[in-house]
């Protein structure tokens, strides 16, 4: 669009200053058409977000998917917390809504930590789930002895889940980081650990 503009804004000087000068109006209207043409193909092309490179070499678009998905998570935790009654759950899905958000913040200050973290927001996203499903789960059920298994599952899998937060945001802080932290690798256990409960309660 801005290639437009300039373009334009030159075709109509170009075509004044030769309608002032008394040119013919076909050479002033000439002279228009090629200021816009020419000032459009001088204009550098504005860059769409994919093609802008960051440090670390993450493009605009990777942190803005990046930052968007941790949001959209804080934000569906911040939803799930007024439908938990148990307060030390509530406390606990509130203190990872809180760690999402800062995490947010700290990838928007340096891009970097996307490349040492790239899978923080599926696992984000997949914590939600599961607390959405604990949140449906503690609702329905009268603590049946399976019922009452599977909540405790999920406060532990929280709990662990916030101190694995606390210790990549932490990381994040460190500029030499370089590589997976140990609370990603943690968070990728405790997940992973769930996933594979979940198949064999299934067979």
């Amino acid at each position: 669009m801005r290639r437009e503009i300039v373009g334009g804004v030159v075709g109509l000087g170009l075509f004044a200053g030769a309608a002032v000068a008394s040119f013919p109006l076909g050479i002033a209207a000439a002279a228009g058409a090629l200021g816009y043409i020419g000032g459009w193909l001088f204009t550098p092309r504005k860059k769409e977000s994919h093609e802008i490179l960051l440090d670390g070499g993450v493009s605009q678009a990777q942190l803005d998917d990046y930052v968007a998905r941790l949001r959209k998570s804080a934000a569906e935790l911040a939803t799930l917390e007024v439908r938990i009654v148990e307060a030390g759950m509530r406390k606990r899905v509130d203190d990872l809504r809180v760690m999402t958000m800062r995490i947010a913040e700290t990838v928007l200050k340096d891009p970097r930590d996307i490349r040492n973290e790239p899978s923080l927001p599926m696992w984000s996203e997949e914590i939600v789930v599961r607390i959405s499903t604990y949140a449906e789960l503690a609702a329905a059920t009268t603590e049946t002895r399976r019922g009452s298994r599977q909540l405790d599952d999920c406060r532990t899998m929280v709990e662990r889940a916030v101190a694995a937060f606390e210790q990549i945001h932490h990381d994040m802080l460190d500029a030499d980081m370089t590589e997976l932290s140990a609370g990603s690798r943690a968070l990728r256990e405790i997940l992973e650990t769930k996933i594979r409960q979940g198949q064999d309660e299934r067979t």
